[in-house]
Formats: C-alpha cells, structure tokens, sequence
C-alpha cells in the first residue's frame, strides 16, 4: 500500500481498505452509476434536495482506522480539522468519532428540505474528507437506471464496506488494548444520551476518562488502529473474517437461537467466495432497503462476497450461464 488511495471499481478510497477487500471484489471493474452526476445534480435540478447541500446533510460517524488514516494521510483539510476539534471535543470512543445527540435530534426533526443542515465535512460543494468518507457515503445514489439489480449490486457492495468498518473499528479497538468488558461497563453506566451527552454536544467527563482508562490518548490510539492494518495487511483479510465468524457463533448463544448447523456451515465456509445469489427474501432486502447494516442480518464476509459477485454477473455479464440463485 504505498499510495494513500486506491480504486474499488468506480470508487476511490483511502488505502486502508483495501488489504480488507477480498481480491476476488477488489478485481472486479464497474462503472459510476450513469447518469449520477453530484456536480450536476439530478436531485436538485428537480427540486428534491436542496442546493446548499444536496445529499450531504447527515453528519456520520467515523470509525476508528479511517480517523488514524486521515491523520496519518489525510489531506490538511476542513474535514480533518473538524475531526480533530471532535477529539478534543470529547465525541469521540475507541471505536469511533461519534455523531452527538442534538446533532441526530436536528437531522430527524427537519421537514422541508431547505433546512437540511450541511455536513461539516462539506465545502466548497463538495466532501472534504471524499477518500475517507464512511461507507453510508460511498454507497448512497439518489438515482438507480435499469437493470433492476444494478441496485442490489451497490447495495451489496454497501453492505460489505458496512461490515468491514464495523467488524474492523472493533477488531482494532481489541488488538490495540480495549478490553470489551471496560467498554460495557462504561456505557452501560450513562444509560441515555441525558446522562452520557449533558449539553448534547459533548460527552460526560467521567464517561469520556472511562472509555479511554489504560488506552493511548484518542490521536495515537486511532493512528496505532491503522498501523496495525498496515502491519498485517497481509492477514487482516482472515482475521477479520475469523472475527466475523467467531460473533455470528457467539451471537447465537446471546440471542437464544442456537443452530448447530448454522455454526458448522459456518466455520466450514472456504476462505474464497463464489457467486450465490440470497435468497428471495434477502433479494427483495437488497433490491428495496439503503445498505443492510449489521445489525439488519447475520451474514458472513464469504456469504455477502458471493451476492456481490452473483448480481455483477448479472449486471455486467449477463450472458455468463448457470448463475446460482
């Protein structure tokens, strides 16, 4: 990884993700959406969005390994002056910068567009932070032509990056000294966002000082997430997908649905995807809902891998035969 960015298809991202991306994604070459155009946007010029911001009015959060590569990397910006105020300004966990209270409360309260508010990641018309944007911003399109499944297709390539950057901001965190049970309690103990965010701008000193007890100051222990990437990018790919693995078994126990099978299917998948097209209900998910998140489903990488490759043979080699539904 010597350059600071490096292409996904159509997508340009900071250099941290890719040792993270299966090459069997990584080598698939795609086009930009047509007709998606964000310095001619379709969106305003009907009056949808509003100009002074055009989709760019959700504040994110920002996980862990993209913080440290914006620091280590990232261009002297507007955007990375607003990350670092963030650490200072006590928004931030191990896992990652996070989005306050009054600002979500603002987001969800508005009902004319016109007073969308501007993320502060935008200027000039434009994200200020574009490689090392989160993935809600990589996979977003306000407009979808034909085929049908050039939507799924996005849509599980969302849902992936989405996976990555929550099994990865908590992998870190582990690898580079949180302990998950000091973590817990920490949390567990501010309950609502009264307690946990007082002014709704920053979070509780003491809440703050017990997320990052025994752990670097927030500035290295973001930048020491990604180095770590960086010193095992030729391994990262399976810790994380043994990571993945690991939860899913886990969760089953926590959730009361214990599935013997499940598990074994599980730890036996091969470490290479192939294309599998989900099955109906899942299809309909991907062709209807914006990015599943975790917290929507309980695939594995290998499992939402094969949907990407199964709707790109759809989309951008249909003639390819016997495609598995």
């Amino acid at each position: 990884m010597q350059q600071n960015f490096f292409r996904l298809g159509a997508i340009n991202l900071a250099s941290c993700w890719e040792p993270m991306i299966h090459p069997a994604i990584r080598s698939l070459s795609f086009p930009p959406v047509p007709q998606v155009d964000c310095n001619n946007c379709r969106m305003v010029n009907a009056h949808l969005f509003p100009p002074h911001v055009k989709c760019c009015s959700r504040m994110p959060d920002l996980p862990n390994f993209l913080i440290g590569s914006l620091l280590v990397n990232g261009p002297e910006t507007h955007g990375k002056q607003v990350v670092i105020d963030w650490i200072s300004d006590r928004r931030t966990d191990p896992l990652y910068a996070l989005v306050p209270p009054q600002r979500r409360q603002e987001e969800s309260g508005l009902h004319s567009f016109k007073e969308w508010p501007v993320c502060p990641m935008y200027q000039d018309g434009g994200c200020s932070i574009y490689a090392h944007r989160p993935y809600v911003c990589m996979g977003y399109h306000c407009f979808f032509p034909d085929p049908p499944e050039l939507y799924a297709f996005w849509n599980s390539l969302s849902t992936l990056l989405a996976l990555i950057s929550v099994c990865a901001s908590q992998y870190l965190a582990l690898q580079c000294g949180l302990v998950s049970e000091n973590f817990r309690d920490a949390w567990g103990a501010f309950p609502d966002d009264e307690t946990a965010w007082p002014n709704g701008q920053q979070m509780d000193p003491q809440l703050h000082q017990q997320l990052w007890d025994s752990l670097d100051e927030p500035k290295a222990f973001y930048q020491h997430c990604y180095q770590y990437i960086l010193d095992h990018q030729d391994t990262i790919l399976d810790e994380l997908d043994q990571f993945r693995r690991e939860q899913l078994v886990r969760f089953m126990g926590f959730e009361g649905h214990p599935d013997p099978q499940r598990a074994e299917k599980i730890k036996q998948q091969p470490k290479d995807p192939s294309p599998q097209g989900p099955d109906p209900e899942d299809h309909k998910r991907y062709m209807k809902e914006l990015i599943l998140g975790p917290d929507k489903h309980r695939w594995t990488f290998r499992e939402i891998e094969g949907h990407i490759l199964y709707y790109y043979q759809r989309v951008f080699q249909p003639n390819t035969p016997s495609l598995p539904a």
